[in-house]
């Protein structure tokens, strides 16, 4: 496990870069940060302090970064620290943004209870409503066809494009503050308010529970091999783990073991020809 120090505040949003060899976090009222995967700090993004960032995210071709902010909007910049687009529209503050996969499309979080898809050049494409309270944080899927939205409302909820809710991932026990797709688009990841973060399947059942931070779960995200997974906190560190083995790995792998007459008889399992 990595730890990334140097933020005064609490870590509200991390993101990989699309090579997975850096990784980008961002702080209340601070300077975005860019870090080498050894924890040592590489660059500043300093986008202000009147108002504070709330999300990060990496273009897919890794040359720009996408920022929320507590004034409502959404910005788009180049590596050189340069505004290239706006994004006006939302109600209330944005709480969280994400690039299509195919980096045409951006789509943004508000707590305004709805999530907004925009193109490029700062039109609203399409709007999403159906969380109770503010919308937290967003995500695509691989294939850009559905989105993943968390709200404050203890949920997650999957979407089509058309505004569709596919279905909908209930069992945290406070705000849902972050989520994120697996590099695969088979598993979803979700950290929340109750000090923990969960691994999903797309029927939304619970895969695995990370236990054990000693605050809110504020950001989660996959390495983009899929390997390990991401955990941000506002205990002021964030936690990097490896992904847990999945089912198919372990079938595969052939650790099985057989069971004896005994424990045949003591699971009331039988053997069939």
């Amino acid at each position: 496990m990595k730890q990334f120090k140097g933020h005064k505040g609490w870590i509200n949003s991390v993101a990989f870069s699309p090579d997975g060899k850096t990784i980008l976090t961002s702080s209340e009222y601070e300077p975005v940060r860019l870090w080498d995967l050894q924890g040592n700090l590489t660059h500043e993004f300093k986008v202000g302090d009147k108002w504070s960032v709330t999300s990060v995210a990496f273009s897919p071709d890794g040359k720009y970064i996408l920022t929320g902010s507590s004034d409502n909007t959404a910005r788009l910049w180049n590596l050189q620290e340069n505004t290239v687009q706006e994004f006006r529209g939302h109600q209330s503050s944005v709480s969280s943004v994400a690039f299509s996969p195919d980096g045409k499309y951006i789509l943004t979080g508000s707590s305004d209870k709805t999530a907004r898809l925009w193109n490029r050049q700062g039109n609203t494409v399409q709007e999403f409503n159906g969380h109770k309270y503010g919308v937290t944080s967003v995500a695509f899927s691989p294939d850009g066809k559905t989105i993943l939205t968390g709200s404050k409302d203890d949920t997650a909820r999957l979407w089509g494009l058309q505004e569709k809710t596919v279905r909908e991932f209930k069992g945290h026990k406070s705000d849902v503050t972050s989520v994120a797709f697996s590099p695969d688009g088979k598993t979803i990841f979700t950290g929340s308010n109750d000090n923990t973060a969960r691994l999903w399947d797309l029927q939304g059942n619970m895969v695995k529970e990370f236990k054990g931070h000693e605050s809110y779960v504020s950001s989660v995200a996959f390495s983009p091999d899929g390997k390990y997974i991401l955990i941000g906190s506002l205990s002021e560190t964030a936690r990097l783990w490896r992904v847990p083995m999945s089912l198919e790995d372990f079938l595969e792998k052939g650790n099985l073991v057989k069971l004896t007459e005994k424990q045949k008889r003591k699971y009331g399992i039988e053997d069939y020809g």
